[in-house]
């Protein structure tokens, strides 16, 4: 059976869609017949070579910072679409040229906009076509499963965990009754009986039967092979209560480390341009043992690479295992930290404290690996000083080069914050816009965390001994004096973090007792709009005008003036934050006081923006 396997931005340009190439590989060993689409590196390299770009789509738009923000905003995609139109319908037209029988789509959350835009597109041109989705975005811990079968009508069939083992033998079953054969994890439109229909189970592959990436599906020439992904674990042991990626897996897998070794060799004598291995997992240290074979088999079969991954902070990561793993080729390591307040890492479930994370750093650093660390600030149930004592923490790093990489505490559906908020004393469970019982962790106050955070890192001033450094060896004895005096300029900063949040703090907490003792919500509301308001369009318009329009405002006249910054903006951004906080309280109350006010242009314009989300906002 002919299938197409495609790839849509945004996702990662130096090297081919991983993914892809394993499920591609399972195909083919099953007989398949099989050719595989990179649409994101196409269009990304049709906007970095464009001489003659009119529009504010460029490449920036495929790095970290902001990926996420344009390619799950609308009205990007569809910029995208009327701008590279002849190269998105070029490739259409290439896809139907191969003329599959069933065409699969890897969907991740900034893919999932264009790869269903694409998918409309296709399924108006040739209806009988099956369509696949899997990827992350159809995982069941993430529970896109009833918007696709409620909004998106042209998907004929879901994967919700792994394909690897599966679908070769559905597809081939497909190709000789002509029907689908029911099988865990997978979820048909009209292909079987409906009382057959998904069984809702996590389909998970042996990660040591999954043949060897075959990268020859795509274009070589397109890639820089600055880092090629290669699996070496599925699943995570740990269970930190703000994460739902274990639950993506019913188990934790390391794969044999003789097979990564050998997967190294055999994508090195495939193209010997890759510079660095990305060791995919979600978390490398699961199986310690594991690691150490693995770094065993490198140094004794003398394969020369450099590596990174990630892992989380564990005390069997000993000052030796740390050398081996440098000698092996190890880079770069990134840990999971999240947090350096001993209080919040025990509220986190992350099974460590401040001290050994500073030891396994400090060792990492030692061994000569370049390292950093994931932050998450606002976590329910840190304080003002536990803030502070993170801050300490990331600054006795900062001489180590690490950068910013800072998240406000967000809510996960499946995660232990969601299932049980009431434990943490949330009161409610929404993703971004949530707030503790006290009203002292509020979207503002985690919004200020991440902003000072982030300063910390980025400041010239704060973080003067950065100059030292460049004009001096680094562990010289001057720059470590300039460093240490560094720190005078680092406790003025702080003193003035500390004093802002905690004003801040007793004052939401006094809030909260005054809207408990007088049972008046609606000043409440009305302040965390504003605060969203001022944030939002601040990063987004023109500070000066976002402060003004937010100043004026009064609790009587907020949604007066929500009509004006709607108009005045032609709708586009404050509907945008509308979208991501569709969840929360400020955008039900947004909608609800807009229906009071009859206002039907706004109305129909948001319902019809909404629609498009796969958001029916008659339910409010």
């Amino acid at each position: 059976m002919k299938v197409a396997l495609i790839q849509c931005p945004a996702w990662v340009t130096t090297a081919p869609p991983y993914a892809l190439s394993l499920l591609g590989s399972a195909l083919k060993r099953d007989g398949h017949e099989v050719r595989c689409f990179d649409l994101n590196t196409d269009i990304y390299l049709a906007i970095k070579n464009s001489k003659n770009n009119k529009t504010h789509i460029n490449p920036e738009s495929w790095t970290n910072y902001k990926i996420e923000n344009d390619f799950t905003n609308t009205d990007f995609i569809n910029e995208l679409f009327e701008a590279f139109e002849k190269i998105i319908y070029e490739a259409i037209d290439e896809i139907l040229s191969f003329n599959p029988c069933v065409i699969c789509f890897s969907v991740h959350a900034t893919s999932n906009l264009f790869s269903y835009e694409l998918t409309r597109i296709i399924k108006g041109k040739v209806p009988e076509k099956v369509v696949f989705w899997g990827g992350p975005y159809c995982f069941v811990s993430y529970e896109n499963l009833n918007r696709i079968r409620q909004i998106k009508p042209e998907i004929d069939v879901v994967c919700s965990g792994d394909g690897e083992s599966d679908l070769p033998a559905l597809l081939t079953y497909y190709e000789n009754n002509g029907k689908f054969k029911n099988t865990r994890g997978y979820w048909f439109r009209l292909m079987m009986d409906e009382t057959e229909n998904y069984k809702n189970d996590v389909p998970t592959s042996d990660i040591d039967n999954i043949p060897f990436a075959d990268l020859s599906f795509f274009k070589q020439d397109n890639y820089s092979w600055e880092h090629l992904p290669v699996m070496i674990s599925r699943g995570c042991v740990n269970r930190c209560s703000f994460c739902n990626e274990w639950t993506c897996w019913n188990k934790y897998q390391f794969r044999d480390p003789v097979k990564v070794a050998d997967e190294i060799k055999y994508q090195l004598e495939k193209n010997p341009r890759i510079k660095t291995f990305w060791l995919t997992c979600s978390n490398m240290g699961g199986n310690i043992q594991g690691v150490k074979k693995f770094c065993d088999l490198l140094i004794q079969e003398q394969i020369h690479i450099t590596w990174d991954s990630q892992l989380a902070i564990r005390k069997e990561l000993t000052p030796e295992l740390l050398k081996k793993m440098k000698e092996a080729g190890c880079n770069y390591l990134h840990y999971g930290l999240e947090s350096a307040s001993n209080r919040v890492l025990r509220l986190m479930n992350k099974g460590y404290e401040r001290k050994l994370a500073a030891r396994v750093l400090m060792d990492t650093a030692k061994a000569n690996i370049s390292f950093n660390f994931n932050l998450i600030v606002g976590f329910p149930g840190e304080n003002t000083l536990n803030f502070i004592e993170t801050l300490f923490f990331v600054k006795r790093f900062l001489r180590y080069g690490i950068a910013s990489s800072v998240a406000a505490c967000n809510i996960p559906i499946n995660s232990d914050l969601n299932k049980h908020y009431e434990k943490y004393n949330i009161s409610s469970h929404d993703s971004s816009t949530w707030r503790t019982i006290n009203n002292r962790n509020t979207y503002q106050i985690r919004q200020l965390r991440m902003y000072f955070t982030r300063q910390l890192y980025n400041s010239k001033i704060i973080n003067l001994f950065h100059l030292a450094y460049r004009l001096l060896k680094k562990n010289s004895f001057l720059s470590l004096l300039f460093h240490y005096f560094s720190y005078f300029i680092f406790f003025a900063w702080v003193s003035h973090v500390f004093f802002i949040l905690a004003v801040i703090s007793v004052y939401n907490s006094a809030k909260a007792i005054f809207i408990k003792n007088t049972g008046k919500t609606r000043h409440d509301d009305s302040e965390e709009i504003k605060t969203i308001i001022l944030f939002e369009i601040n990063k987004r318009i023109n500070p000066e005008t976002a402060e003004q329009i937010v100043r004026k405002q009064t609790n009587e006249n907020l949604i007066i003036n929500l009509n004006k910054i709607l108009d005045h903006f032609n709708n586009k951004e404050l509907l945008a934050l509308l979208y991501k906080e569709i969840e929360g309280i400020p955008a039900k109350i947004i909608i609800r006081e807009l229906k009071n006010k009859s206002n039907k242009k706004i109305i129909e314009e948001i319902e019809k923006t909404y629609l498009k989300q796969g958001i029916d906002m008659h339910r409010y």
